[in-house]
């Protein structure tokens, strides 16, 4: 396990809220190929499952379905929304570390064999060799029919929207931003935006598919900000500043900035949206068998 993992860095005040409505959404297309690999649906489970991201879009297809996370703030929102949803009988999310599984299954009397085990936008934070073995010794089946997916996505800016199709790329605005909290990241965070290339499945596992797209989703300054709040990075830059008097806030910057460029934008073009820009995002989904 990291020494990240041994901090909840997505435990800040909102944060847990914050990553359920602001975080990107998966592409439809991802559910729908990990699903047709997936034979079998009798039990899943969804590791370091965040908000359930992907543990809701894909446990109506199992007749078991299991988030796990170390952050009990992210487990928390999840049960919320279980219950709201009513599926307790059949759906169950559990704060346990990555490692933990097999061991905390027993516990539990949950199952210790799945039949599709996930894992979004979380690989980074992992030992990912040591999690390899784990996943294919302990929590995929035998008979080599489970899949394991991974998946992930990262921010690329965004546009400004100045008119009916036309569009203004961000050079600066957003990595001024990202330039100053992405030494704070705790985590693999530039092998997550080359789609983890830099991890060696080969040991154990036989890559079936690979997919990657990007998307570009309109969304007003509040919201890009708010995704951005999200970033661990940004939290751990503010934790270590909580008492330094002349620290400077990059996200109030970068709200300022952007929202001066689009009032220029809009004087200029007449042309007046609620959601006057555009995040880019980049997303991956890697599907794997066991050897």
């Amino acid at each position: 396990m990291l020494p990240a993992q041994q901090k909840d860095l997505f435990g800040h005040s909102n944060q847990g809220e914050n990553y359920d409505k602001f975080r990107p959404v998966y592409p439809q297309e991802f559910f729908d190929v990990i699903l047709k690999h997936t034979v079998d649906r009798e039990n899943y489970v969804d590791i370091a499952c965040g908000t359930g991201q992907l543990l809701f879009e894909l446990n109506n297809h199992f007749k078991f379905s299991l988030g796990t996370d170390i952050s009990p703030k992210q487990i928390e929102v999840t049960n919320q929304k279980i219950q709201k949803k009513n599926i307790q009988d059949r759906v169950k999310a559990i704060v346990c570390d990555a490692h933990s599984l097999q061991q905390i299954s027993n516990e539990k009397g949950l199952p210790s064999k799945y039949d599709l085990i996930t894992i979004g936008q979380a690989l980074h934070w992992f030992d990912t060799q040591k999690f390899f073995t784990e996943v294919s010794n302990n929590i995929m089946k035998e008979n080599h029919s489970s899949i394991f997916a991974v998946t992930g996505y990262f921010c690329r800016g965004f546009d400004y929207i100045v008119g009916e199709n036309i569009f203004e790329e961000d050079l600066t605005i957003y990595n001024e931003f990202y330039d100053k909290v992405k030494e704070h990241f705790d985590c693999d965070r530039e092998n997550l935006s080359l789609g983890y290339v830099g991890y060696d499945f080969s040991k154990e596992f036989k890559e079936i598919e690979k997919i990657q797209t990007v998307t570009n989703t309109p969304c007003s300054i509040f919201e890009m900000v708010k995704y951005l709040k999200t970033y661990s990075a940004y939290n751990t830059l503010l934790e270590k500043n909580k008492s330094n008097t002349e620290f400077v806030d990059p996200i109030i910057k970068f709200e300022e900035d952007v929202a001066n460029k689009v009032q220029e934008i809009q004087k200029t073009t007449q042309f007046q949206l609620q959601s006057p820009i555009r995040m880019k995002t980049s997303y991956f989904l890697r599907i794997f068998k066991r050897l």
